[in-house]
């Protein structure tokens, strides 16, 4: 196969170039590094082109040129670059871009995140993300617990799985992640496995069985928060722990989706909860998000659920806040913990101030905008 034609080539040839040189740790030929010069310079390649330019850079001891007119270009690329799982380069690559944009808050997030980043846990067989896999089961011999840990709209649990894996699988649990790459919320099941949620359910049932776990948790982030209640009871689990879900309040759907809706197996999450065998549930908002507050005061006042909110916290990611606030293996060690009593640092949604805040500023919302082009791309 030529990688490269003279001074041409496709962006996957490209790619696929640096990856192989970066793999081998030698520099590029002249003329295919011209190629990948004027590729990455024109900034209309997509994020693997520029996080494999990163590793290459690395690998090699090239200096990449990174300039403030491509800035969302290597961002993506770190992005690209953490979601395959090189988390040393994704760590080299958020210092090499904290250089260059330095008052970016994305940026900062993951300086953070790979300042506080667990070690791999050795007890267990290192753990890989296969992107187009469904269903994927982390196991720790013995453990008592099964975590059930359903992904979002982006197919991840606010990061990509290599980076809360570092989290999750320091637990005393084997973790099972699963995708609904309908983006259903797990509603209609998970293809190819089960076709609605009672099936999935007993498939998950069946892989704690195989697993010797006595008990069962389930973990989710935004749609996949949804989920995680949704199966909580489906699955008789021990432990919910939802981030910024859905409730699935239909007040404000339209009537033709509202049925849509009800025929794909969606449900209001509040009557599940509000039977005495519910399963004791923690869902994480941040308190000045008002979509985010609204979704979950829906649950306030039911008997096994505990809300806490983050305050003075609009973001839709609440991964954020709670590793700026050191607390994120403490909110995560609940779900296999033999007490449902909250971490010192949580506060209920009763004593946090729950008011609109003021509008954010220009630079903050473009930030904002980047972190939802970064979650939701591909």
């Amino acid at each position: 196969m030529t990688l490269v034609d003279g001074a041409t080539g496709t962006e996957a040839a490209l790619t696929a170039a640096l990856d192989e040189a970066a793999r081998a740790g030698r520099r590029l030929p002249s003329e295919t590094q011209q190629a990948v010069d004027a590729a990455i310079d024109g900034g209309r390649h997509g994020p693997r082109l520029y996080g494999t330019a990163l590793r290459y850079a690395f690998a090699t001891g090239a200096t990449p040129a990174i300039g403030q007119r491509l800035a969302k270009q290597w961002m993506l690329g770190l992005d690209a670059l953490i979601e395959e799982g090189h988390l040393a380069d994704a760590a080299r690559a958020t210092r090499l871009l904290a250089q260059a944009f330095p008052k970016t808050p994305w940026v900062q997030t993951w300086e953070l995140v790979f300042d506080r980043l667990p070690p791999a846990d050795d007890r267990r067989e290192p753990f890989r993300d296969d992107p187009d896999a469904a269903v994927q089961l982390s196991a720790l011999p013995g453990a008592p617990t099964l975590v059930v840990a359903f992904c979002g709209v982006a197919h991840r649990l606010g990061p990509p799985l290599s980076v809360i894996h570092r989290w999750l699988g320091r637990l005393d649990a084997s973790i099972l992640y699963l995708r609904d790459f309908r983006n259903a919320g797990f509603a209609s099941g998970i293809e190819p496995v089960a076709a609605n949620a009672p099936d999935t359910a007993a498939h998950i049932l069946s892989i704690a069985r195989e697993a010797g776990a006595r008990r069962i948790a389930t973990f989710g982030n935004s749609l996949g928060g949804y989920a995680a209640l949704r199966y909580g009871p489906l699955l008789q689990a021990d432990r919910v722990l939802a981030f910024i879900p859905a409730t699935t309040g239909f007040a404000d759907v339209p009537e033709d989706r509202r049925a849509e809706m009800v025929r794909a197996g969606w449900v209001d999450i509040v009557p599940l909860y509000a039977q005495p065998d519910a399963p004791t549930a923690r869902v994480v908002f941040g308190a000045q998000n008002a979509t985010d507050r609204a979704a979950a005061l829906r649950l306030a006042g039911l008997p096994t659920v505990a809300l806490e909110a983050l305050p003075d916290w609009r973001s839709h990611d609440v991964f954020g806040a709670l590793l700026r606030a050191d607390r994120l293996h403490a909110v995560f060690e609940w779900m296999t913990s033999a007490s449902p009593e909250l971490d010192r640092g949580a506060k209920l949604a009763a004593e946090v101030d729950l008011s609109d805040p003021s509008p954010p500023s220009l630079i903050n919302r473009a930030f904002g905008r980047l972190r939802r082009l970064v979650a939701t791309r591909g």
